[in-house]
């Protein structure tokens, strides 16, 4: 069954726990202040987002894996003591 509006389900009847929308979350002040510098027409849907975040990963771990900085992650972790 599909959910219908207002955060119920069409048909159990229940309502399901709905995450806070991101305008709840940011305080009005910070809101104020990037709407000034950034128009709300301009920014990016909800959906293009959901697409995009996978791709930024692939793209950060890709970055990681070309460079492949395992020495120094394993001294910033603690696996592996600097040697002298």
């Amino acid at each position: 069954c599909f959910p219908s509006g207002g955060g119920t389900m069409a048909a159990t009847g229940t309502r399901r726990t709905v995450a806070p929308q991101a305008s709840s979350i940011i305080p009005p002040s910070l809101r104020s202040t990037v709407y000034r510098v950034v128009p709300p027409a301009s920014l990016p849907s909800k959906p293009m987002l959901l697409t995009l975040i996978p791709w930024g990963a692939t793209l950060g771990l890709g970055a990681i894996w070309m460079v492949q900085p395992w020495g120094w992650l394993q001294e910033q972790v603690g696996l592996k003591k600097p040697e002298e």
